[in-house]
């Protein structure tokens, strides 16, 4: 009789929070890019060309399921883009892995991020590092990593650069950007194009892009 007791105030094991996350369009438009994607740009300063080329990307949606040993369960977004540099040699990565935001959701804010990291090569320095590239969080707000301040300051409609005309630029300034050897460092990100523009306010360097070829 006691046994039988005991059973029935057995209490099942709770079930797993449940996410889904998905990356905003938005978010695909302005950080990720198949191969075939090139950039060229040029310094203000030097008139040195550097040539970007994407060499590998992917991404999709990734399922946590109960059998995996996770806390929770859900269906997250993904995606990983790979450049490379003909200038400085580095390979940089675009990536974005909403696992990241089961974190974020208990906190009580869901923003999606595409971080960028700088990875060395036998033929670069070894300054590696990470940044954020772009969010989904509202113009004027700011973003903190283990390595600096990422602030959205300015949406522009239209953006003349060189003679020509973006649309939907967003203006990030990053604090002491790791990936930039620790200046502060301006990017200008129009849709569906990548990085158009990018101050190195320390040592008045400018890269603006001259041609390119988009791949999405």
């Amino acid at each position: 009789m006691t046994l039988a007791a005991c059973q029935k105030c057995k209490k099942d094991p709770e079930a797993k929070p449940n996410y889904h996350f998905e990356i905003p369009q938005e978010l695909w438009d302005y950080g990720c890019f198949k191969p075939g994607t090139y950039w060229v740009y040029e310094d203000s300063i030097t008139h040195i060309i550097d040539s970007v080329w994407v060499f590998k990307a992917n991404g999709g949606n990734k399922t946590i399921s109960e059998s995996n040993d996770y806390p929770y369960t859900g269906t997250f977004g993904w995606y990983s883009c790979w450049s490379e540099s003909s200038y400085d040699h580095y390979q940089y990565e675009n990536w974005v892995d909403q696992t990241w935001n089961v974190n974020g959701a208990a906190a009580g804010y869901t923003n999606t991020n595409v971080n960028r990291d700088r990875y060395s090569t036998p033929s670069s320095q070894s300054n590696t590092g990470e940044t954020i590239l772009t969010s989904d969080i509202q113009k004027g707000k700011t973003l903190y990593t283990r390595q600096g301040a990422t602030n959205y300051e300015t949406f522009y409609s239209n953006f003349l650069l060189a003679g020509y005309s973006y649309i939907d630029v967003e203006k990030w300034k990053n604090d002491k950007c790791v990936i930039d050897d620790g200046q502060n460092t301006i990017y200008y990100i129009a849709r569906n194009i990548g990085i158009i523009k990018r101050e190195q306010a320390d040592s008045n360097h400018v890269w603006k892009l001259v041609r390119y070829h988009i791949v999405q």
